[in-house]
């Protein structure tokens, strides 16, 4: 049975069915919240806690009542997917990642040749189920199943994590990084670099991914100051703007309507996730809330570089505005916090 959960939450991260969402309202890989079998009492305080200093802002202005639910969706999501991975024998989870990556890397090596060679049918047809143009420029810059490059390499560093965590075969951890410089996200590429780096006991192996990587990258993107990229200079802007009308106390989310108007000056339309937190907790708690984090994550030094690693696609990624990915924030973040979360003695 634990075979079969672990392989449908898999899917569900997977396969964004974005085109079935139009028809029905809402992401159809909210459907794995069915595999949860009953709530946990911290569970229910984390979400009573959210939903009294968010929610009630719901009534107040804005009436975004929707993004609430998003996020409390994502949350409970986020405590699904460590419920079942920490409860799923540790060969289990290893093997169902591994045929989940080789499949990912056979499609994303027949979508390149389609590219190319074949008229872009699969690539075409990957978009209208995604809705997200599979496209790009020398190495093409293919969303396959998930939607989204981003969102794909972000699914691929939890799957990454987890392999380090359950100690898998260095083969194993190079096919996942492998995915994830494919998505060619620039940032998740030097997060995993750097998380697969403090990880690795093996200078020679150390040295080795470093150099190569780098190397890659300087072929594939272009050698340009990262002052000078649109990246860098809208999300200056956001921080400039948010972190001025940031406040001690809890805001809650900002409106749809507030939002565009904040960041009208850019081609955004999220906040990285770390403003988020700030603009929706308000000083004060942020602050105690990133206190007891740092506390948590010195405990050992995967936590370190779990932690450390959420931390920096936290400044970039916006990953709490975003349907589903959110459960994957919070389950890096369980998986920083909890020292005792994957007993690697006990399965």
């Amino acid at each position: 049975m634990q075979l079969y959960k672990f392989s449908i939450l898999c899917a569900g991260l997977i396969f964004n069915l974005a085109s079935l969402q139009q028809i029905i309202g809402i992401n159809p890989s909210y459907i794995i919240l069915l595999l949860k079998n009953s709530i946990k009492i911290r569970e229910i305080i984390l979400l009573s806690v959210v939903c009294f200093f968010l929610v009630y802002q719901t009534f107040i202005e804005n009436y975004i009542i929707i993004n609430y639910l998003q996020i409390l969706l994502d949350i409970a999501l986020g405590f699904l997917i460590f419920n079942i991975i920490t409860l799923t024998k540790n060969q289990t989870t290893l093997q169902i990642i591994s045929r989940y990556t080789n499949f990912l890397i056979c499609l994303a090596i027949l979508s390149a040749f389609d590219y190319y060679f074949l008229g872009n049918y699969l690539n075409n047809f990957l978009s209208w189920i995604t809705l997200w143009g599979n496209s790009g420029d020398f190495i093409p810059r293919l969303s396959l199943t998930f939607g989204n490059p981003n969102w794909a390499s972000f699914t691929c560093f939890l799957f990454l994590v987890i392999a380090y965590l359950l100690k898998s075969s260095f083969l194993l951890k190079m096919k996942i990084l492998s995915l994830i410089i494919f998505f060619q996200s620039k940032s998740a590429i030097l997060i995993a670099i750097f998380f697969v780096i403090i990880n690795s006991k093996n200078p020679i192996r150390k040295s080795l991914i470093f150099f190569s990587v780098i190397a890659f990258s300087l072929f594939s993107f272009p050698i340009i100051s990262i002052q000078d990229t649109a990246s860098y200079f809208y999300r200056l802007i956001m921080y400039e703007e948010i972190l001025n009308i940031t406040q001690l106390y809890p805001l809650g989310l900002i409106g749809e309507s507030e939002l565009r108007y904040l960041i009208s000056s850019t081609s955004e339309d999220t906040l990285p996730t770390i403003l988020t937190l700030l603009y929706g907790l308000g000083w004060i708690f942020f602050i105690l809330f990133l206190v007891y984090y740092l506390i948590k994550i010195f405990q050992s030094r995967i936590q370190l570089s779990i932690g450390i690693s959420l931390g920096l696609f936290s400044l970039v990624y916006s990953f709490l505005s975003i349907s589903i990915v959110a459960g994957i924030g919070v389950t890096l973040f369980l998986l920083a916090i909890n020292k005792d979360a994957i007993r690697l003695d006990s399965k």
